[in-house]
Order: C-alpha cells, then sequence, then structure tokens
C-alpha cells in the first residue's frame, strides 16, 4: 500500500510543476541511494516510477565504499550484492530499462570515500584491505584505520576516508571512472564524496612535509593556534593567518588535481560523457573545511554541472551565492533535501531553481521519500491542486458567486477536472465526506495563497479560489455523501478499489484502507500532460 500511495503523490507532485512551470530542457533529477540496486524488482520499479513520474535524469550510485553495484574490473562486488548470481549488473540492467524511454543515467560514485570503518566487514581486494597506507590521516597524522569505532563515532565523518594527496589515488579513482564510461553507455558520471572528511583531517605525514618544503611551516601547528576574526587587528597572528590561507588552497588543489585528472582522461576516451558532482554549500565553506573549490572548477572548466547540495540553506542564501554563478553561464542543478522537508518547502525550493534559472533541481532521495514522506505528502500536496488543474469551468473567477453561478449540479457531474477536485481528501471509514476535507487539502489560507504565488498567480485570485473551494464544498457535500455511502461494498478483499471496479468513476482512482482511515486520492492523467 505504501508503494500505491508513493505512486499517486509523486505523479501528482511533477505533473502539477510542469504545469506552472513550463520548461525545456529542464533537468529533473533524483537520487538514487545503492540500496534499491539490491533487488531487480526495486530496480523496476524505480524505472517506472521515473517515467511516469517524469523525471529525465537518475544518478543511480554504483559505488558505495570502495565496492562496487556493477561488473567492475577494479573494485569488489559489494556485500549487500552477493545474494545475486555473479553475471547479474545492476547498472545495466538500469540502463536497458531507461534507454528505450528517454532518461539520462549518470552513474553516481563515491570518491574518497571508503569504508565505515572499524568493526565492518571488508573484501581482500578492497582499495583499504590492499593499501591501508592510503586511509586519511588526522591532525596528529594518526591514520583513521587506527580508529575504533568509538573513536570514529566522535570524528563527525562517515567514516574511513583515501588520501588526496596520494598521486596514486588520483590514478586509482580516474581508472575507475574511466572503467565505467568505457564499458557502460552512461550519459554522465556524478562525483560525490570528492573531498576530505572536515577541517580535522588531511593532515598526512606526506602532506605535511610537502606542504612545509614549500612554504617553511608545517600545517599542523594551525588548530593549535584559532584565528581571530580580523587578523589585522592582530598583527602578531598575521602571518599565521597568511599561512593557513595557504593551507587552505593547497590542501583544496589535491582535490581539485583528481577532478582535473578526471575530466581529462574522459575528454580523451568520452567527451560526450557529462561529468557532475554532489557538492558542499556554501562554497566558501566547502573550500574551508573540506577542500572542495567547486567554483574553481566551473570556472576551470573541469565539471560540466555542479550539484550543490542545499538541503540546510534558506532561499536567500541559496540565491545570493548562486545568482552570480548562473548569471556568468555555470550549469547549476539544485540539490534538494527531500528527505527531510515538508511539501511546501519542496515545491519552494524547486521554484527557486527555476526563478534563479538554473539548470534544473535533483532531489534526495528516492528511497528517502518511498519510505518517509508519502502519506503526509499525499494530503498536502493537493494545496495546489485548485491552481493547476484546467477544467470548463472557469478555476480563477473574479467573484465568489462566480462559483455558485457556474456550477450547477449537470455541469459540475459533466466536468471531470472540478469533479476530481472536489474528490480529493481524506474519507472516515464510515465514508462520510466531513467538512475538514479542505482543511486537509487546503489547510489554512496563507499556505493556500502562497502557493497561488509561487504558481505565477496574483494573491487576489489565490484567495478568491479558496472561497471558490469552500463554495463548491458547501454546495456538492449531499452529492458526494450519497455517491460514496456504498464505497465499502465495491472494495475487493485485498483492500484496493482498483480502475476496473470503478470504471463509471472519472479518473484514476487509488483506494488504501489504512485501520480506522482512508485516504482516496485521484490523478487525472488524460486531463494533463507533462
Amino acid at each position: 500500500m505504501r508503494y500505491i500511495f508513493f505512486i499517486v503523490l509523486i505523479t501528482t507532485f511533477l505533473l502539477s510543476l510542469s504545469i506552472v512551470h513550463p520548461s525545456q530542457g529542464e533537468l529533473k533529477g533524483l537520487w538514487v541511494v545503492r540500496d534499491t540496486l539490491m533487488d531487480s524488482a526495486n530496480v523496476i520499479a524505480l524505472v517506472e516510477d521515473a517515467k511516469t513520474f517524469g523525471f529525465t535524469d537518475l544518478f543511480v550510485q554504483v559505488r558505495g565504499a570502495g565496492d562496487s553495484y556493477y561488473l567492475s574490473k577494479c573494485e569488489p562486488r559489494a556485500f549487500k550484492l552477493d545474494h545475486l548470481p555473479k553475471g547479474v549488473d545492476p547498472l545495466q540492467m538500469v540502463i536497458c530499462l531507461t534507454r528505450p524511454k528517454g532518461i539520462r543515467i549518470h552513474a553516481w560514485l563515491n570518491m574518497l570515500y571508503a569504508s565505515p570503518g572499524a568493526g565492518y566487514e571488508m573484501k581482500d581486494d578492497h582499495i583499504l584491505a590492499r593499501y591501508p597506507s592510503w586511509c586519511q590521516e588526522d591532525v596528529f597524522s594518526r591514520s583513521m584505520w587506527d580508529y575504533t569505532r568509538k573513536m570514529l563515532a566522535g570524528t563527525d565523518t562517515e567514516g574511513l576516508y583515501l588520501k588526496p594527496e596520494y598521486p596514486q589515488v588520483a590514478d586509482y579513482l580516474s581508472n575507475i571512472v574511466i572503467d565505467i564510461a568505457d564499458r557502460y553507455r552512461v550519459d554522465g558520471i556524478h562525483l560525490d564524496f570528492i573531498r576530505y572528511p572536515n577541517i580535522r583531517f588531511g593532515y598526512s605525514t606526506y602532506a605535511c612535509e610537502e606542504f612545509k618544503d614549500r612554504y617553511g611551516i608545517d600545517p599542523r601547528i594551525f588548530p593549535q593556534y584559532p584565528l581571530v576574526s580580523d587578523p589585522l587587528t592582530s598583527p602578531a597572528r598575521l602571518w599565521l593567518y597568511i599561512h593557513q590561507l595557504e593551507w587552505f588552497h593547497w590542501r583544496a588543489e589535491r582535490i581539485t588535481h583528481i577532478v582535473r585528472e578526471i575530466d581529462r582522461a574522459l575528454k580523451e576516451k568520452k567527451p560526450d560523457v557529462i561529468l557532475s558532482a554532489a557538492v558542499w554549500f556554501p562554497p566558501q565553506h566547502a573550500y574551508r573545511y573540506v577542500g572542495q573549490d567547486w567554483v574553481g572548477w566551473l570556472e576551470e572548466g573541469i565539471i560540466d554541472i555542479a550539484c550543490p547540495m542545499a538541503y540546510w540553506s534558506s532561499s536567500e542564501n541559496i540565491a545570493r551565492e548562486l545568482i552570480p554563478l548562473i548569471n556568468k553561464g555555470y550549469h547549476i542543478a539544485l540539490g534538494i533535501g527531500a528527505w527531510r522537508k515538508e511539501t511546501e518547502e519542496i515545491i519552494s525550493d524547486i521554484d527557486l531553481s527555476r526563478v534563479l534559472n538554473a539548470d534544473g533541481f535533483i532531489l534526495f532521495s528516492y528511497g528517502g521519500i518511498v519510505e518517509n514522506k508519502i502519506l503526509p505528502i499525499a494530503l498536502k500536496l493537493r494545496e495546489m491542486a485548485p491552481f493547476e488543474i484546467e477544467g470548463e469551468i472557469s478555476l480563477l473567477p473574479q467573484e465568489y458567486e462566480d462559483w455558485t453561478d457556474n456550477t450547477e449540479y449537470n455541469e459540475l457531474l459533466g466536468n471531470e477536472s472540478i469533479e476530481a477536485l472536489i474528490e480529493l481528501g481524506k474519507v472516515y471509514s464510515e465514508m462520510d465526506i466531513k467538512r475538514e476535507l479542505w482543511d486537509e487539502v487546503i489547510y489554512s489560507e496563507r499556505r493556500s495563497t502562497d502557493n497561488a504565488v509561487l504558481g505565477g498567480i496574483p494573491n487576489k485570485d489565490g484567495i478568491t479560489i479558496l472561497k471558490g473551494v469552500r463554495a463548491i464544498d458547501g454546495l456538492v457535500k449531499p452529492i458526494l455523501q450519497e455517491k460514496y455511502k456504498n464505497i465499502k461494498d465495491t472494495v475487493g478483499s485485498d483492500g484496493v478499489l482498483t480502475i476496473r471496479d470503478m470504471k463509471n468513476w472519472q479518473g484514476d482512482v487509488i483506494y488504501d484502507i489504512d485501520t480506522s482511515i482512508s485516504c482516496l486520492l485521484i490523478s487525472i492523467s488524460e486531463n494533463i500532460s507533462f
């Protein structure tokens, strides 16, 4: 039943968004975490959902923690795929299923992140099992390889990372990318975890000695002397400030070198493959904290698209940082943390990406939406329905009375868009249409008006529409009560009211019984094109 709800909510969501904001060539992306690839049924469902919901690009995670979710020539097969026959190739399966549907596939690779750490099983041919000296080191030049699980938990990191300063690491990661680009018909390579764990790492003996040889100072001294906010007010610290800026640059250049090598190899072997990167936001924080100079990557042209993961930032901060980059012609796809946001926030973020003239957006993530956002989003999505569904009866009346004058009983039943609009919402176990139906669909004048403005409808008309919905509620409530009074009799033993069962109804109806509360949701695919 959870899957059924998900289909309805995302279909409605993306259909409605395309109506409000028609856009040619917009990247409508979805990050697909590797767990989805563990079962062929999930892969098939993913592709069908992507097509149905109108996604243009799937960023499919095929390298997790130094392991592969494809038939790699470089790395061990992920433990999570060991239950499948050896020849099963999840990446190839996704490509084969999406190619006829016109959906672009980007191979999403966790680059420097290599293992969850102590206590986790690792295959003998894992990169860190073969080369433990490649493991990242902290400010004391202590390897993460020697961390206990408790020590690792206190570092604010995901696990063990490789050392970007090692030339062998850049070569190794570049070979992984080329192996995929050579053997698979992917549209893009998507780099993730192309960074340091945080500011406390990157102090390997190798790195510190190289920096000291060049600048005459050991960078391990920097954490011992916190910088004042303005070094000019403390001349004794000015030298330290200058050298620390040099350290930030040196550190970031190690990451940039890897990106540069990957870009060079791709342009030589597969110049048509798009290179994108999931990057921290804002860019200044990314540069100093994790050595990710992604604005520099755009300026140098070594990535095609930057995908800032602006999950925790306000619209104002996002706009402030991205407008100058977009105005320079750099390609940006806004990363949206859909798993942690309310529906109106997701809609607002997508609208923001369009207002900023970004190349598109990517939702994180497919699995997160399935698991966490189903029923709440399904109910709240319908806030925007009055502003997006066009029917024979105008949805933009100038006066409240227009609704009652133009919604006679016979017209209402003959207009499937308006009828479907009314049939939305929450239906209790006794099957009465309650007045709070519209409090679920449009739960406040403020929210409704906000969403009307997001959709390009003037504020006044947004309020008028709300009044119109209230008027329809009063007009048709008796009709709907009569219509649904015997609905229990038509529900099958599996609790699903199929389209075949309800073929005399307007719209596609999916009905799910959930203890004492049921939710009736309708999509009108025949009236809407995406």
